[in-house]
């Protein structure tokens, strides 16, 4: 079964992104998926990566040409040591699993219903090819 793993703080805009994305998500009927929505998460999500399933992560994140991008794509050198500040980037340094997709969008300033539902469908879009 395919995951669809959606980090952030609720309670902080714009990373409270992943949890608008999870809360339109679960209103989709998207077979064979697990939608789960992994707030802050950190090394609390390491057992999502248990199963040689497909893993996307939904996450705002700046910086980024493309929306989707494989785990491999992510320049994680920078990342030493586990911190609190670090934790989910040390989760996905740290990982044996290359099924690992990440849907990151940095569209701080369009919350709306609408502009949630076309990033749903867009992730419903990718995770059919993962």
């Amino acid at each position: 079964m395919k995951k669809i793993i959606c980090i952030g703080n609720r309670f902080a805009h714009p990373d409270n992104f992943g949890i608008k994305i999870f809360e339109k998500l679960k209103q989709f009927d998207i077979d064979d998926v697990e939608i789960i929505e992994g707030g802050v998460g950190g090394l609390n999500l390491a057992l999502h990566f248990e199963t040689n399933d497909p893993v996307l992560i939904v996450d705002y994140a700046k910086g980024f040409e493309k929306k989707l991008l494989h785990k491999d794509e992510l320049n994680l050198d920078f990342i030493k040591e586990y911190n609190h500040e670090s934790a989910f980037y040390y989760l996905l340094k740290t990982l044996d699993k290359q099924n690992v997709w990440l849907y990151l969008s940095s569209d701080e300033d369009n919350f709306e219903d609408l502009s949630i539902k076309k990033h749903c469908l867009e992730i419903i879009k990718s995770i059919e090819v993962l």
